[in-house]
């Protein structure tokens, strides 16, 4: 599998994982031998070093992703699991950003959060890229999922509605604003939105066909 993970606001890596599960509510991915130099530290301890096997388990439709890891000698270290967004799979290819709030659950059952200082960069970044171009729908987009997933449900929906007002045709931003509007009970409005997003993925994909 080809996963591209993006973090705002243009930077993208790409990961090369062997699929070992492929499941309708879950898909597991195998990270082998990773080249960490230094060794990734969590809270002082070493997590990951070269040789590395990492499991990844990765939930269709779901805000985060797991991770398994362990040392060279396949020593179990901890879980790690990423807030992101909904991944898009498509065949080998699989397209995630990144929301800069991980959490880390050490092997002795400790919980640590990180990168949260992150998450606030991000969004001082979007909103000042609004201030340059307010008609910028990604921005309000990503400040949206930012906002949903912080239980903020009212301000990402007007940054998704804002987004949407813009493009029309924003496909993510549809599925997203379908999602918050059922955590809200508005469940009629948030179908319309979610074949509203699988219309224009259909759409996209006919014209990829007769290309």
């Amino acid at each position: 599998m080809r996963i591209h993970y993006r973090r705002p606001p243009n930077r993208l890596q790409i990961f090369e994982q062997r699929l070992v599960h492929d499941g309708d509510d879950v898909k597991v991915t195998l990270a082998e031998a990773v080249a960490y130099e230094p060794p990734l530290r969590i809270g002082g301890e070493v997590v990951l070093e070269r040789g590395s096997d990492v499991v990844w388990f990765t939930f269709p439709g779901a805000w985060h992703d797991i991770g398994r890891f362990h040392l060279a000698d396949g020593t179990f270290t901890g879980l790690y699991a990423n807030v992101l967004t909904p991944p898009s799979l498509t065949g080998t290819e699989w397209d995630t950003t990144d929301l800069f709030l991980d959490v880390w659950i050490a092997r002795d059952g400790s919980v640590l959060l990180l990168d949260e200082d992150e998450l606030d960069e991000a969004m001082d970044n979007y909103r000042a890229a609004l201030r340059v171009n307010s008609s910028y729908a990604g921005a309000y987009y990503n400040l949206g999922v930012i906002l949903a997933k912080r239980g903020q449900l009212d301000d990402a929906i007007r940054h998704f509605r804002q987004a949407l007002s813009i493009r029309p045709d924003f496909a993510d931003a549809h599925e997203s604003l379908g999602k918050a509007l059922a955590l809200q009970g508005k469940r009629e409005e948030a179908s319309r939105h979610y074949q509203e997003a699988l219309r224009i993925l259909r759409a996209g994909q006919a014209t990829q066909g007769r290309r």
